[in-house]
């Protein structure tokens, strides 16, 4: 397990300071074109000349840059409001909830979220790329509670978040036929939200229901029979264990 962690952490290293910086900027300004066998051998070029040129410690600094990124956001916040921006008073949590009850195929103009990089650049103060850039730069979903209710009435709608969360890992191991089904289902769904945990709470909590209502759906439906199915194929003894 710890050569599997420091493996990561080498190969995490090489992705921001190596890597990246040379891997983006070609795919923004169109450089890598052809068929995908043909970008597959420019990103191994790619990847050879960053090990070629690879600062570890410039790149260390990176990465740890990159992943403390949302603390450092938070904080700039939390110097920004209310001293100089004042309290939204819940009109970033109405707007998250309003997109998510509002299904696209019955409201077809209901407008796109876009990217989240003006919510960095209006309260943080920090002005990050945006999606004119090719990328988008989150706030913490904790961070916009702040916004919204400062403290201590952010912890109210933390607590609500929790508690749905709660509700959602509850009614999946109620639903899943065996841990197994449930254990793989948990791993997809709240994987995915915690590593997402500085996008903006509108797509984090639509994301989230919708990737619920699947699998609790497949878990109802089409893991009962799946789920017989592997047991008895597990069952059936094999040719070569069969008694002559």
């Amino acid at each position: 397990m710890a050569t599997f962690g420091i493996a990561l952490l080498a190969m995490a290293v090489f992705w921001e300071g190596g890597i990246k910086p040379i891997w983006r900027p070609a795919m923004m300004h169109g450089q890598v074109t052809g068929s995908p066998l043909q970008k597959i051998n420019a990103f191994i070029d790619v990847v050879q000349t960053a090990s070629q040129r690879l600062d570890v410690r410039q790149a260390t600094e990176a990465l740890a840059s990159r992943m403390a990124s949302g603390v450092g956001y938070f904080s700039h916040v939390l110097a920004r409001v209310p001293a100089m921006i004042g309290y939204e008073q819940g009109r970033l949590t109405l707007r998250a909830l309003t997109h998510v009850v509002q299904p696209r195929f019955l409201f077809p103009h209901k407008p796109n979220l876009g990217g989240d990089s003006w919510l960095v650049r209006q309260y943080a103060g920090i002005h990050v790329a945006d999606e004119k850039q090719g990328t988008s730069v989150g706030l913490s979903y904790m961070a916009q509670f702040y916004i919204d209710f400062g403290v201590p009435g952010m912890f109210v709608p933390l607590f609500l978040y929790g508690l749905l969360i709660g509700l959602i890992y509850q009614s999946l191991r109620l639903a899943a036929p065996s841990p197994l089904f449930f254990q793989s289902t948990v791993m997809v769904i709240f994987l995915q939200h915690f590593m997402s945990y500085e996008g903006e709470i509108a797509k984090l909590l639509g994301g989230l229901i919708q990737t619920w209502l699947f699998f609790l759906l497949f878990l109802y439906v089409c893991a009962p029979w799946l789920h017989r199915h592997l047991l008895a194929h597990a069952a059936i003894p094999s040719t070569a264990n069969a008694p002559a």
